[in-house]
This record gives structure tokens, C-alpha cells and sequence, in this order.
């Protein structure tokens, strides 16, 4: 799919954020608690995976180096086969899940060799591409054509530059920057949205970045940008951190991003919860949690995942700042959140769910506590069932079989 001429850009005028953008505190309590909680029947691995399907790609815990196609059912591994003295410091999946990009790095001193692979899930290598020097980082792979780079700006201390995105056409291995002169842009603060500021929509007409708006309670904003029609569609209070990258749906008509509301009978300048909501192509918000009516204390919702049908979202879920996340699945028709009885590390040190292709399988790196290893969950999200598959491994995403 060719990207949209659209996204050279002209610099465009400051814009005021409209009072009916922002989003209000919130006003009546309820009553009901929102999560259910529905523990997993712990089943030997044959009994929980009779039409499990794809390959898992992963690595071993402190060693990125020593990675892997895993397949679930049977635990083999294949190596990848990416040569003597060589270690992959980047991976990601292209969104038909048939292909990883993963950028290498010969470690023999003292020239080192930098290079971009296109691996399918067999591990063969179906396209290599010298590293340029300008590249800093694999950040996201939006559609199967085309990967986004961002740029380094200091190759000495390897600062890269959230501001200046390079795009990649895998095809042809042509790439050019994108002008991301947006109105409003927050040019101070670095986001971590995995090392750029822009979240982009896969046909390359929409665009979520941070604004240098803040209100009195430090809070910062997002706008959705069209494009095409060059306007701010919507804004929202927001978290910025890794841990709550916003995420495009699988058929890329909304955007999936943890927003700030202030707790009932608050003050607006004291710290909000977290709430999961989505922003679709028109600007239409929509809030698809509401866990800050009914608990006190802290919200805190890190890592989540789009099933690949978009009717579900895995996520980690932390209700207070004592209290350990827990692993939680949301239906967005019915609004209701399944509590799966899993607890992860505080401090964002859980990982994101994986779903299977055919989102009938969950995958997630599990400790229960600093002394004790990791483990990696397989979750039969239908029978409601669950089974460990390996140890000391962390799961990077689930690929279609070659």
C-alpha cells in the first residue's frame, strides 16, 4: 500500500484546544464493581492447546542474543541462525504477523557492522539492508510496507531524536523522512512512545502526538491530527510513558490510549486514574473503563493488547499504588473486565499480553516475585484454562506458521 502524499506536511498555525475537547472529571459514583473476577483452571499443556496454532518469537532473559521461534504445543525452539559474533538489539513483528524486522549488530572489535533483516517465521531471511548512519531505532511497523525509524541525532552519544521520523518501504528499501510539523507540538518533553513522539494510523492519514499544552496539575495532552484535511480532531488528557503506548485497532479505525480522569469529589490538580479509551478516525472519544467511579485510590493500567478481531483488550491493571497489577481482559462490546487471578511485578515491570493470531490463545511473562523466575503463561481464553510453557523466557509476539 503506497503512503499517503499527505504525510509532507506544511508548518500549520497554533491551535486553541476547545473547552468541549477536554475531558471532564467525573460526577456520579458507582455502585457496582467493574471487574469480575473468574480464576484459571491450572491443565497439563495437551489438554489446554488441542487447536493451538503460529509460533511464538522470544528470547531468553538477559540475553537478547539467544533468540527464538518456540512453538507452544510441542516446546521446540529454532534458533535464529544469524551468524557467529552477531546480537539482534531490535525486534518487531509486521502486522499480519508473518514477518519480524530485527536490526543486528556484529560484536567482533573493532569495526562494527549494523544491519537491517526481514526474517519470516521459518527464520529465513527474505530482505537485508545496510544500516544507514542517520537510523537510530526500529519504533513501529504501522502497515506490512513500511517501517518507522527514528532518526539519530547524535551518533556519538546515541541520542535519538523523538521529533524526526525516517520511513522505511520495505519493498524497496527507499526511505525519506516524514515533515511532522504539527500545531502545538510538545518539542521539550520526550514522550518514550518507543523512541518517537508520533503515533501514526496504518494508511498514514491520522497521527496522535503530544501537545505542549499542560493544564495546573502537570497533566499533558495528546491530539489526533488529520492529515489530510491538516486540522486537531480531538485532544485528551493522557499518561505519557512506555508502558501505555497507544495502539492502533487491528483494522486501524480507532486508537487504543490510557486517558487521566479526576477522581469524584476531587480537585482537578490532584493525581488522576487511568482509563482506557479510544479516539476513532473522526475524533470521536470514548471511554471504555471506568474504574475511577467505583475504586479509591490509584488506577494504574500498563501494557495492553488488542485482540486481533478488536473485540478485546488484555492489559495489566493496578488498583492502588500498594497493590500488585493484575491481568485483566476487557470485552468492548459488553464492557465488562475479566480479573484472571495473575500477579505481575509493580512498577511496570510486567510485560505486555501477546495474543495468539487467532485470539483464542494468550501468552504473558509472569513473576510472582523478585527472587523467583520468570515464567511464560500460555492462557486458553475460551475454556478458561492456563498452563506454564517455558521458563526464562520473555515472548515478543505471536507469528502465523511459515
Amino acid at each position: 500500500m503506497p503512503v499517503s502524499p499527505m504525510v509532507q506536511l506544511t508548518p500549520s498555525p497554533t491551535v486553541t484546544i476547545a473547552p468541549s475537547q477536554i475531558l471532564p472529571t467525573n460526577s456520579i459514583k458507582n455502585t457496582v464493581d467493574p471487574v469480575e473476577n473468574r480464576c484459571l483452571k491450572t491443565v497439563p499443556i495437551e489438554k489446554i492447546s488441542p487447536d493451538l496454532k503460529g509460533i511464538l518469537l522470544g528470547y531468553s532473559i538477559g540475553d537478547r542474543s539467544a533468540s527464538f521461534f518456540f512453538n507452544p504445543s510441542s516446546n521446540d525452539r529454532t534458533e535464529l541462525q544469524l551468524g557467529p559474533d552477531i546480537a539482534p538489539f531490535d525486534f518487531i513483528v509486521s502486522p499480519d504477523k508473518k514477518s519480524v524486522a530485527l536490526s543486528i549488530i556484529t560484536t567482533t572489535p573493532p569495526a562494527q557492522t549494523i544491519k537491517l533483516l526481514i526474517v519470516n517465521s521459518a527464520g529465513v531471511t527474505q530482505k537485508e539492508f545496510a544500516w544507514k548512519s542517520d537510523w537510530g531505532r526500529i519504533a513501529s511497523w504501522p502497515d506490512n510496507q513500511h517501517i518507522l525509524i527514528a532518526k539519530q541525532a547524535d551518533l556519538q552519544s546515541s541520542i535519538y531524536n523523538p521529533e524526526t521520523i525516517i520511513l522505511l518501504d520495505v519493498n524497496s528499501g527507499e526511505d525519506h523522512e516524514i515533515d511532522s510539523t504539527y500545531p502545538d507540538l510538545n518539542q521539550v518533553n520526550y514522550v518514550n512512545w518507543n523512541l518517537i513522539n508520533y503515533i501514526y494510523s496504518p494508511d498514514f492519514t491520522r497521527v496522535l502526538y503530544p501537545l505542549s499544552k499542560v493544564n495546573p496539575g502537570y497533566v499533558n495532552y495528546v491530539a489526533l491530527w488529520d492529515m489530510v484535511n491538516k486540522q486537531i480532531l480531538a485532544t485528551l488528557p493522557v499518561e505519557l510513558s512506555a508502558t501505555s503506548l497507544p495502539k492502533w485497532s487491528p483494522e486501524g479505525t480507532q486508537v487504543l490510549i490510557t486517558g487521566l480522569v479526576s477522581k469524584v469529589g476531587e480537585k482537578s490538580s490532584t493525581w488522576p486514574g487511568q482509563e482506557l479509551f479510544t479516539i476513532d478516525t473522526n475524533g470521536n472519544i470514548n471511554q471504555l473503563t471506568h474504574f475511577t467511579d467505583y475504586y479509591p485510590g490509584h488506577i494504574t493500567i500498563n501494557h495492553y493488547s488488542w485482540s486481533p478481531d478488536g473485540k478485546s483488550i488484555a492489559f495489566w491493571l493496578q488498583i492502588g499504588r500498594l497493590q500488585v497489577p493484575q491481568l485483566v481482559v476487557l470485552n468492548i462490546d459488553s464492557g465488562k473486565v475479566i480479573n484472571y487471578c495473575i500477579s505481575g511485578l509493580p512498577y511496570n515491570k510486567t510485560a505486555k499480553p501477546v495474543w495468539s493470531p487467532a485470539g483464542n490463545y494468550l501468552v504473558v511473562d509472569y513473576q510472582k516475585s523478585e527472587n523467583d523466575v520468570f515464567q511464560s503463561l500460555l492462557i486458553n481464553v475460551t475454556q478458561e484454562t492456563i498452563a506454564p510453557i517455558a521458563d526464562n523466557i520473555h515472548v515478543i509476539d505471536w507469528l502465523v506458521s511459515p
